[in-house]
């Protein structure tokens, strides 16, 4: 559960490019989180972190906000996992630091945290939403159902009052 494997790195090249064009975000402080559903994929969560050249020139501190970022992510993921595992879904990911200096290990988990939150209750609200559309659309057509089947009966009434007469 607390491991950063390979296979739950986002490596591939056109599913990095599908998630940047196609993917809904969400700006938390010194984040940006970008995400994508994915049905084709053995591993419920895929993530890419991300430390611009521009924001944090040195190699050294870049290399450093990403190991923070890991390892805050290697620790919390499993809150966005377990969330997949119930719906079933797999989802791609990429975290962007946009701060200009480097912040302490704690700030960063705390932030990555508070990400994650808002991560899924954009997942949960967006399941309710289709629920919610289902369930009214369903609704209509049983309404639909019903009322020919009630115009059916009436009118089957219809004739047999008739063929008494």
């Amino acid at each position: 559960m607390y491991t950063y494997k390979k296979s739950e790195r986002l490596c591939n090249k056109k599913l990095t490019e599908n998630l940047f064009l196609k993917g809904s975000s969400i700006s938390l402080d010194s984040f940006r989180l970008v995400h994508i559903e994915d049905e084709n994929q053995d591993v419920l969560l895929k993530s890419q972190i991300i430390v611009p050249k521009r924001n944090i020139v040195k190699a050294v501190d870049r290399n450093f906000i990403k190991r923070q970022i890991r390892e805050s992510f290697r620790k919390n993921k499993h809150v966005i996992l377990d969330s997949l595992k119930r719906s079933s879904t797999s989802l791609n990911i990429a975290i962007v630091y946009q701060e200009s200096s480097r912040k302490p290990s704690i700030v960063i988990e705390e932030e990555i945290k508070r990400l994650f939150n808002r991560l899924l209750n954009k997942l949960w609200r967006k399941f309710w939403q289709l629920f919610y559309l289902l369930c009214s659309t369903f609704i209509r057509i049983l309404f639909h159902l019903l009322f020919l089947l009630d115009v059916d009966l009436i009118l089957h009434a219809h004739n047999i009052q008739k063929n008494r007469l």
